[in-house]
């Protein structure tokens, strides 16, 4: 079972998969499919493989545990990742490679988000100019950092309740639906900024790019 601090790796098989040097030393890694490929180029030896292996049918290392599935699948190879995640109780999800490929997958890697967060997990998407996750009933604090924009857009057909400080558009007890962008490319105007949404499910995106 992990505790509250422990952080388990999903590794994508998108043609592009940027893995950030800190997590490369996550607590579980889990390669998916292709991802196995772009674990190797980056070092790594992951805990577990997954998937149909349509899109990598190479060797893979002795004594790694290997869970293989037909193609004809409800669940992706992320979302087979992610459960096994789930399973051992990591709170901490992080996906590499799930942004920047196939739009249809870049959509559901959004729904895996909501996933992990209406069963407690916190799951993020990383890549080298975002952070993608999404939070439900709860008050999240975020830390500037390096990000020049944030964006927090709706899950639900009504999120309410939204109250966004320490931002430069700032909201008091609103209400976000899914059909209108009111939250996209807000900025931080303090070093820490507090999103809450009092019923509904939120996606919070942030971006160093200034365009």
């Amino acid at each position: 079972m992990a505790d509250n601090s422990e952080t388990c790796l999903i590794i994508t098989g998108a043609p592009r998969c940027f893995i950030p040097p800190g997590l490369k030393d996550a607590d579980f890694i889990i390669a998916c499919d292709r991802g196995y490929k772009h674990a190797v180029d980056s070092g790594i030896v992951p805990d577990l493989v997954v998937g149909d292996f349509d899109s990598y049918p190479g060797e893979i290392e002795a004594g790694i545990e290997v869970i293989r599935e037909k193609p004809e699948k409800d669940d992706t190879d992320t979302m087979i990742a992610l459960r096994q995640a789930m399973i051992n109780e990591y709170p901490n999800i992080v996906i590499c490679g799930a942004l920047g490929g196939r739009v249809d997958h870049e959509i559901a890697n959004f729904a895996l988000c909501a996933y992990a967060a209406e069963r407690g997990a916190r799951c993020t998407l990383v890549d080298e100019h975002h952070q993608i996750f999404a939070m439900e009933n709860e008050t999240v604090r975020v830390s500037r950092g390096r990000w020049t924009k944030i964006s927090i857009f709706s899950m639900d057909r009504r999120s309410e309740g939204v109250t966004l400080r320490g931002l430069k558009y700032p909201l008091t007890e609103a209400e976000l639906t899914n059909t209108y962008p009111l939250g996209v490319s807000n900025e931080f105007v303090m070093e820490k900024a507090e999103i809450t949404v009092r019923k509904g499910m939120l996606l919070i995106v942030l971006s160093d790019l200034s365009f």
